[in-house]
C-alpha cells in the first residue's frame, strides 16, 4: 500500500473542494469551517474558543524546514555516497520507504536524477530556513494544528517519493544500480528550480520591506499592498514560484509516480492559497492593481 500516494491524493481532493467553497460561498459556511480553513490575512476576525486552543503563530511555520533541512541534507549525503562509490543504503531507510510506499516499489528513478532531485530540496529547505530566521516579518495571525501538521507530512513524503522509487533504494537494485548521466532536459529543470527559488527570496525580501523603514527597522505588521518583481504582474508570486519548483522537479523525476501525487498536492494547495490571497487583496484595497493576475503572469 502507497501511503504517501493516498494520503496526497486526499489532501488535493479536501483542499480543491474546500477551496471551491471558500471562494463561492465563503458567507454561507458555518465559522468554525471558515477558521480550520483560513489562516493569515486572510483568516477569520471571529474566533470559535475551541479552535483558538488548537492554533499556533504563524511564525510556527519555519519549524518545518527547520526539521526539512537536515533530513534533505542527510539523504543527500547517502545518496551522494550510493552515487559515487556505490556504497549500501542504510536497512533502515530502505523500512522506512516500504512502510510509507510499500515494499514491492520499483526503481523508476536514476540514481543521478535522484542525487539532483534531493540536492535542489536541500538547497530550497536550507534556503527556507535563512528567509524565515532572517528575512520574513511574520504577521500575530494563527494557523490551525492541521496546517502545522500538514507541513511536517508534506516535507516526509516529499522527501520520500523522490527516494522510494530511486535506484538503490529497494532491493533490486540495492547493490546493483545503474549509474547514467543527466540529459539536457534535467538541467533544464534544475535552472528553472533554481530561478524560481532565487523569484522567491526576492518576492520575500519585497514582502519585508513593506514593514520596515527607510534604516530597515519594523514599525508595522500590517498587510499593504505589494510592488516589484513578480507583483508586477501577479497576486500571488509565492504560490507561482512554489509551483514552478515543483513542476521542475517533476521534469527532473518525470518516471516517478509516486511524486506525481505530491506535486498535484503542491498545485491544488498553491492554486488555492493564491486565488484567496488575491480576492483578499482585491477586496480590502480599492486601489488595488486591476490589471495583475492572480498567478501565472498575463494569462491568468
Amino acid at each position: 500500500m502507497n501511503l504517501i500516494a493516498i494520503i496526497f491524493s486526499f489532501f488535493s481532493l479536501y483542499l480543491a473542494i474546500n477551496g471551491i467553497l471558500m471562494y463561492f460561498f465563503k458567507n454561507y459556511l458555518p465559522d468554525i469551517m471558515r477558521q480550520a480553513f483560513n489562516y493569515g490575512k486572510y483568516a477569520e476576525k471571529k474566533q470559535n474558543q475551541f479552535l483558538q486552543i488548537v492554533e499556533f503563530p504563524k511564525k510556527w511555520f519555519r519549524h518545518f524546514y527547520i526539521v526539512a533541512s537536515p533530513i534533505a541534507t542527510f539523504c543527500l549525503f547517502i545518496t551522494i555516497r550510493k552515487y559515487v562509490n556505490n556504497e549500501n543504503v542504510p536497512e533502515f531507510i530502505c523500512t522506512i520507504l516500504d512502510l510509507l510506499m510499500g515494499s514491492e516499489r520499483k526503481p523508476l528513478v536514476s540514481l543521478s536524477r535522484t542525487t539532483l532531485a534531493i540536492f535542489l530540496v536541500t538547497i530550497q529547505t536550507t534556503k527556507r530556513i535563512y528567509e524565515t530566521q532572517s528575512v520574513n516579518i511574520f504577521s500575530d495571525g494563527k494557523i490551525n494544528i492541521s496546517h502545522y501538521i500538514v507541513g511536517y507530512v508534506y516535507y516526509i513524503g516529499l522527501i520520500a517519493a523522490i527516494l522510494g522509487e530511486s535506484e538503490g533504494f529497494n532491493k533490486d537494485t540495492m547493490r546493483n544500480s545503474k549509474i547514467d548521466s543527466l540529459k539536457i532536459k534535467d538541467l533544464i529543470g534544475a535552472i528553472i528550480f533554481l530561478w524560481m527559488s532565487y523569484q522567491q527570496l526576492q518576492t520575500n525580501i519585497i514582502l519585508a520591506n513593506l514593514r520596515k523603514d527607510k534604516n530597515g527597522i519594523i514599525v508595522t505588521k500590517e498587510h499593504k499592498i505589494p510592488r516589484g518583481g513578480l507583483f508586477n504582474y501577479i497576486s500571488a508570486p509565492l504560490q507561482f514560484t512554489e509551483i514552478g519548483m515543483y513542476m521542475a522537479l517533476k521534469i527532473i523525476i518525470s518516471q516517478g509516480e509516486t511524486y506525481f501525487f505530491v506535486c498535484l498536492w503542491v498545485v491544488v494547495n498553491q492554486f488555492v492559497t493564491g486565488l484567496l490571497s488575491h480576492q483578499w487583496h482585491r477586496n480590502t484595497f480599492k486601489d488595488y492593481p486591476p490589471s495583475r493576475k492572480i498567478i501565472i503572469p498575463y494569462l491568468l
